[in-house]
């Protein structure tokens, strides 16, 4: 018999990342150049009185155009540039102009496709997440002239409300708070006792965990199983971690048949985690400062992660992605979040359709970055809601949003992202509304 995963894992919707088709490599680039140096000679041309304030606008059409020109000259140039060099180009761009690609290892992962897509909605180009030449061109124009991404709309948002790494703030649950994640996984906090929260999934398994989710879940139930878990401290050992002080752990799991008494097997590991340097982290659902938590555990079995790697933002109070490195093969698999939602199972019917109402309201009206309120004085709750720019995903409008809630102390945020279709009235949020896109769906286009 063989020890039951993780009820947080979901491997059997993970697969490594592929690596987009090979092109050809950028010949005669000194045409490029030319050019570029041609429209850097025109920048000082007055552009008579009263033009002052466009002529950094023009300046820009200009350059945006000569360089797709130059561009679309070169030969070999021409549809997706994905040698491994090529790619290893653009993360570094990239990374440096403050997109959080990844690692420069020439493979277009997950992590660089949405860096990529970021920046060609900044550079108003379609979002597609190929490299092409107009983005290749484009990249190569804002990384010369030295620009360094700053966040807006709701990146600015999250920017303001995170709080310094020092502070750090554990993170927070309430009933009935619901969680997507890009594996299909919808998790729902049903209760609270203490430091342990009690989950059940989108599909009726229940389980609980210590309310960090970087430790090991304390119960956990399925159709013939159940599984019993105790973590032991080192000795003069605190949780959670700090940066510099790596802390150690033995997890023991007794695993009980279903009736819970009669013991089959339990097995014992060694956990060690750490704290590493914030990082300001780009996914699906956003741009966020986060704290990096990293665990290593001894014997994992074969397929089973030896090392976890949780992304947490401060803002959120919960992980916002998740990376698993297998044993024994090293595969790299990610999960990210992509919707939260607050819990308001107790609020009155007219509170919960009046929060839903300004959502559906801000995604309809707003343009990116605008802020809209909703209070109600009936359940003492007040939000900030802000929308982000359109998304095309699988022919339906699809925008990220954050609600932010002002609570004592340090704030909380509840990113999402909702489509809808071109006849459809309603968005509609991934895994948690009736006839939304399914998650895996919305992640794979997106990532």
């Amino acid at each position: 018999m063989s020890l039951m995963r993780d009820p947080r894992d979901r491997s059997d919707l993970r697969r490594p990342l592929r690596a987009a088709p090979a092109a050809h490599r950028p010949a005669g680039l000194f045409a490029l150049v030319l050019a570029m140096g041609l429209l850097a000679g025109c920048e000082g041309v007055s552009m008579g009185a009263g033009d002052e304030t466009t002529d950094h606008a023009q300046q820009e059409d200009r350059w945006r155009e000569a360089s797709d020109m130059a561009v679309a000259s070169l030969p070999g140039l021409s549809g997706t540039l994905a040698k491994p060099a090529t790619v290893a180009q653009v993360q570094r761009m990239l990374g440096e102009l403050g997109y959080s690609p990844g690692p420069v290892d020439g493979v277009m992962g997950k992590r660089t496709t949405i860096a990529l897509k970021h920046f060609q909605v900044d550079a108003e180009l379609a979002v597609d997440g190929v490299i092409t030449t107009a983005v290749l061109a484009q990249l190569r124009a804002a990384h010369s002239r030295g620009w360094v991404r700053e966040p807006e709309g709701i990146d600015a948002q999250l920017a303001k409300m995170s709080p310094p790494p020092q502070q750090l703030v554990e993170p927070l649950y309430e009933v009935g708070d619901r969680f997507v994640y890009s594996d299909g996984r919808v998790e729902t906090v049903v209760r609270l006792g203490g430091d342990t929260v009690f989950w059940r999934t989108g599909d009726g398994f229940e389980y609980s965990s210590p309310r960090h989710f970087a430790l090991p879940p304390l119960t956990a139930v399925s159709a013939s199983e159940r599984h019993e878990t105790s973590t032991t401290l080192d000795a003069a050992s605190d949780w959670p971690p700090r940066f510099g002080k790596p802390v150690g752990f033995f997890v023991r799991t007794v695993i009980k048949d279903v009736s819970g008494t009669v013991v089959e097997r339990y097995v014992v590991q060694r956990w060690t985690c750490k704290v590493d340097k914030p990082k300001r982290l780009s996914i699906a659902a956003g741009m966020f400062d986060t704290v990096i938590f990293a665990c290593d555990r001894s014997a994992p079995e074969a397929g089973t992660w030896k090392r976890r790697i949780w992304y947490y933002s401060p803002v959120v109070r919960h992980f916002i992605r998740r990376d698993d490195i297998a044993h024994p093969t090293g595969v790299r698999t990610t999960v990210e979040l992509l919707a939260v939602r607050p819990g308001t199972r107790d609020w009155p019917p007219a509170a919960r359709t009046g929060l839903e109402w300004a959502i559906q309201d801000s995604l309809s009206g707003t343009k990116a970055g605008e802020t809209a309120e909703w209070r109600s004085s009936g359940v003492g709750e007040s939000f900030k809601i802000v929308a982000g720019k359109d998304r095309r995903v699988s022919g339906q409008r699809c925008r990220d949003f954050i609600l932010s809630r002002e609570q004592p102390g340090v704030p909380r945020s509840y990113p999402a992202i909702a489509c809808r279709g071109a006849y459809s009235r309603h968005w509609l949020v991934p895994g948690l509304d009736p006839g939304a896109i399914n998650p895996v769906i919305l992640f794979e286009t997106l990532g």
